[in-house]
C-alpha cells in the first residue's frame, strides 16, 4: 500500500473495541477506498490472530487472586495512597490477614458500603448518634493518605468525638 506514492509506513488502529474507529472511518474517509480496504484488512488480520478468543477473557487486573472483583472505589484508594502502595506492593494478593482487600475490609467497609448520609431518627439516643457520625468520619479519614493534614484532622475529630460519646446519653 502506497500514499502520496511512497509505501505506507505506519498506520495507528485504534477504537475497534469501543467501534469509535468505524464511526470515525465513516465520518473522515468514506470516499476512500484505501482506508476502507485497510479496516477490512486490519479486521481479518485481528480475526486470524484469534481477536474473538481474546475478547471473551475477563481482564487480568480486575480480579484479586482468589477471583473477587475489585471495585472501582477499592482501585480509586490504592492508586490515590502512596502508603498503601507501600504496604501492599502486591494488591491483588487474597492473603486475609495481609491484603489489600483484607485492609479495605477492616478500615473502610465492604466496597459500596461508604456512608454517605448519616441516618438517624427520632429514637436515636445522642450516644449512638455521636458514634455514628464518629464512625463516619473514621471511615473519610482513612481515604486520606497517613501524612495527609486532612486525615489527621479527621481522626482528631474522630477521637474527640469517642470520648465526648462516654459521656452522652
Amino acid at each position: 500500500m502506497t500514499v502520496n506514492g511512497e509505501s505506507l509506513g505506519f498506520y495507528h488502529f485504534s477504537g475497534f473495541d469501543s467501534g469509535d474507529q468505524e464511526l470515525m472511518l465513516n465520518k473522515y474517509g468514506a470516499k476512500s477506498d484505501t482506508l476502507q480496504a485497510l479496516r477490512v484488512w486490519y479486521l481479518n488480520a485481528c480475526e486470524a490472530a484469534g481477536q474473538s478468543n481474546v475478547a471473551i477473557r475477563r481482564y487480568q487486573y480486575g480480579f484479586y487472586e482468589g477471583g473477587e472483583t475489585i471495585t472501582l472505589e477499592e482501585r480509586r484508594l490504592y492508586r490515590a495512597r502512596i502508603d498503601l502502595q507501600c504496604a501492599f506492593p502486591d494488591p491483588f494478593s487474597a492473603h486475609p490477614k495481609g491484603g489489600y482487600s483484607a485492609w479495605y475490609r477492616v478500615n473502610v467497609g465492604e466496597p459500596g458500603s461508604a456512608v454517605s448520609i448519616l441516618s438517624l431518627t427520632e429514637t436515636t439516643s445522642t450516644r449512638a448518634a455521636i458514634h455514628q457520625f464518629a464512625q463516619w468520619l473514621r471511615q473519610r479519614a482513612l481515604l486520606y493518605g497517613s501524612y495527609s493534614h486532612k486525615r489527621f484532622f479527621l481522626m482528631v475529630l474522630y477521637y474527640g468525638l469517642r470520648l465526648f460519646a462516654k459521656g452522652a446519653r
